[in-house]
């Protein structure tokens, strides 16, 4: 029972930390594909990994969902202004939410997944 128990004390610092692991998952991505010799522009992006027939494979769908968290929570950093948060006013976390806003959307294109860019609009829309 005290398992599922969780403070309200989080809602001050949770977007933050999610706002820096999705920002560096991100950037992992773009580090991946960026000297990945195989990567073709055009083809989805993922973190390829070989298996075990000599194939390399990865899971874009992944990575997209990432970016979609990524953009929600800098888009909620940036246009809330009456949430509470940890940092909210430094201008450094303000600059972070920026680029991991453009970052996030560069990624939701690069992986190419259908039901991100649905949940996109959707996001954008409401």
């Amino acid at each position: 029972m005290f398992l599922l128990k969780a403070k309200n004390n989080i809602q001050s610092y949770l977007p933050v930390i999610i706002l820096i692991f999705t920002l560096v998952t991100n950037l992992a991505l773009i580090y991946s594909i960026s000297t990945n010799p195989a990567y073709v522009i055009g083809s989805r992006a993922t973190v390829q990994f070989k298996s075990a027939t000599g194939d390399f494979a990865g899971n874009p769908h992944m990575y997209s969902r990432n970016g979609l968290a990524g953009f929600i929570i800098s888009l909620l950093l940036i246009f809330k202004n009456d949430l509470s948060l940890w940092l909210k006013n430094n201008p450094f976390i303000r600059l972070i939410s920026h680029a991991n806003l453009w970052i996030s959307l560069l990624v939701i294109v690069l992986t190419q997944t259908r039901v991100t860019f649905i949940s996109l609009i959707i996001v954008m829309l409401t």
